[in-house]
């Protein structure tokens, strides 16, 4: 099964290939996505998922609130759609 990042605000919807985080893979695919960090320290990434399910590769400073994702420090369980 493969897994896709939709890209809401952008209107991208693009299969997953295994990076870092989903930063990374927005920025690889074109689509701006606010960050600062990059270590899950600062939240300048907190996005909204609006659907799917993440993992944290790197466990954050903070959680953040339910239903928002920190992209530097995640990577998707299964396909997911932001708020980007």
């Amino acid at each position: 099964m493969t897994l896709t990042v939709a890209f809401r605000k952008s209107g991208r919807t693009v299969a997953w290939a295994a990076t870092d985080s989903l930063l990374t893979f927005a920025e690889e695919n074109g689509v701006e996505a606010p960050s600062s960090c990059g270590a899950g320290v600062c939240g300048t990434c907190a996005t909204a998922l609006l659907a799917g399910e993440v993992s944290y590769v790197e466990d954050p400073l903070y959680m953040p609130d339910p239903g928002v994702v920190l992209l530097c420090c995640t990577t998707p369980k299964t396909s997911v759609i932001l708020d980007l």
